[in-house]
């Protein structure tokens, strides 16, 4: 039995303290500040990688990527190995809203909805006839921006379902800009993304309002997708040859973006019982991209490179190491493929210094990496040699300068509020890994004996787990008789090649991949 009549948790992806806590102070975001002055707040961890998928479905199982199955952003929900927070509150006759959670897709039929994350390569939902939002979000493969017409249509569909008026009127002249102006990206991408968000925000809360579920989960990326590409304007002097016309422009478009998702914090808390639990967790932070890094050109090298089967390799840039997984279904065949690419990468022979261009190696999530740990790299005057018989510059398949101007960084943030919940406390970090388990003993749940995290339970009231104290059990899918979620996850682990391609242009939309 649930301790808290209704539990809320909202991810605002990204959200860092560095800028976060100047706007409290200055009293920018009055709804997070009072849910910070009501509960308890503090720094919350992050793991490697840094991905959105993978760290997300670390926080729902509360276990590292080994264990949950999840290591990188082609990573199919049939590579689940553990069961998420929502799945085993539904499997004990609760009540579940999920909206915009990341492998979730295609969502599976519980009560009482599900619309999946931004990764998500259809338009499906649960119930389907929710799958107007992700067609009006311009997500999935039906893009309403392509007609005005059709894009009116799926307006006033969301007008029926909690869309505001205000809202509504503004997205759809937004779409009516975006289509006879042609704005640069920078005048674009923001404002996008921000009508994205107020869009989002209305039909969450008018989900959580109309069915009122026991445990939701919700996440909003506005906070990562903007400060990736404006955090120079807001931090020009960690840049060279930023404009001053840039500064003024866009300087405060990311405190701009952190003071709308709190006004849709405020409005989504309007829509709920006053004695929900409420917790706000981002995922990592964010930080200025200050070091020189080298960014891959994948199609090209993909080009050039001496393998076979280049349609099967996805591309994943982290830091200056270049990670390729193999979509093939079965284990043998993909041993096969990680040997032949890995032989080709390190033919990859630098000319003017006789050197390989990259290391080569496996990492713990049977990814190849390839690493550059050359040096002064002159991009312009090196030529790089590919078997049998072919010269490149350098330059055609590397470059340091990129679109993105913020990373990742480690320290995201945790907001907890409610019933038995300490007020006005700050907490010592905890991590991502904390959040499951404390979600579970907060509902009355046992906590699994694998889980990688623990109980947050310096946030709650001494007597709390006085009264009742944490239980553990080993295995939830061997409780509930659901031990097969193992085996699917060994034999189900592939996107079909349509779905990747739809995923790798959803990542270079975002900077993830050139």
């Amino acid at each position: 039995m649930l301790h808290s009549p209704k539990v809320l948790l909202i991810g605002i992806d990204a959200v860092t303290w560095d800028v976060l806590m100047p706007l409290v102070r200055q009293g920018k975001v009055p709804n997070i500040a009072r849910l910070m002055k009501e509960g308890v707040y503090g720094e919350l961890e992050s793991i490697e990688p840094m991905m959105s998928p993978v760290v997300w479905t670390s926080i729902a199982t509360g276990k590292s990527p080994e264990k949950h199955g999840v290591t990188n952003f082609y990573s199919a929900q049939s590579c689940l190995k553990s069961l998420r927070v929502w799945e085993i509150l539904a499997e004990f006759g609760k009540t579940v809203g999920i909206f915009e959670w990341l492998v979730t897709s295609p969502p599976k039929p519980l009560k009482e909805f599900i619309i999946p994350g931004w990764l998500a390569t259809t338009c499906e939902t649960f119930p389907p006839s929710l799958e107007f939002i992700k067609q009006l979000t311009f997500e999935g493969k039906k893009k309403g921006r392509a007609d005005l017409l059709a894009y009116f249509d799926l307006t006033l569909k969301g007008l029926r379902n909690g869309l505001r008026v205000t809202t509504a009127l503004e997205a759809f002249l937004h779409a009516f800009y975006l289509k006879l102006k042609r704005p640069s990206f920078y005048d674009m991408h923001h404002k996008t993304i921000s009508m994205k968000l107020r869009m989002q925000g209305d039909i969450a809360a008018y989900l959580l309002k109309k069915y009122q579920p026991d445990f939701s989960a919700i996440i909003f990326y506005a906070t990562d997708q903007v400060p990736h590409h404006y955090w120079k304007f807001m931090e020009p002097s960690k840049f060279r040859g930023i404009s001053e016309k840039g500064i003024a422009k866009y300087g405060k478009v990311i405190s701009e973006t952190y003071q709308k998702s709190d006004e849709i914090v405020g409005y989504i808390l309007k829509c709920v019982p006053d004695d929900t639990t409420i917790l706000i967790i981002s995922d990592h932070g964010m930080e200025a991209v200050t070091d020189v890094e080298y960014v891959f050109k994948t199609e090209e090298l993909s080009k050039h490179l001496n393998f076979r089967y280049k349609d099967s390799l996805q591309f994943q840039i982290i830091k200056n190491s270049l990670h390729i997984g193999i979509n093939a279904s079965r284990g043998r065949e993909r041993k096969t493929l990680q040997r032949q690419l890995i032989e080709s990468l390190r033919e990859i022979r630098l000319v003017e210094r006789d050197a390989n261009l990259f290391d080569v190696t496996l990492d713990k999530h049977e990814n190849v990496v390839a690493v550059v740990k050359l040096k002064d790299l002159d991009l312009m005057n090196s030529s790089v040699y590919f078997p049998p018989n072919n010269r490149v510059k350098l330059s055609s398949l590397i470059e340091t300068e990129h679109l993105l101007s913020a990373k990742h960084s480690p320290k995201g943030i945790v907001i907890m509020k409610g019933r038995n919940i300490l007020k006005n406390k700050e907490l010592q970090p905890s991590s991502i890994l904390d959040i499951a388990p404390t979600l579970l003993a907060l509902m009355g749940l046992p906590v699994e004996t694998d889980m990688d995290g623990r109980v947050i339970k310096e946030a709650f009231e001494e007597e709390f787990f006085q009264k009742d104290p944490i239980k553990y059990l080993d295995s939830y899918p061997k409780y509930f008789g659901k031990d097969r979620i193992k085996r699917q996850a060994e034999t189900e682990r592939t996107f079909p090649k349509e779905d990747v391609d739809e995923i790798k242009k959803k990542l270079r939309g975002l900077g993830y991949l050139e």
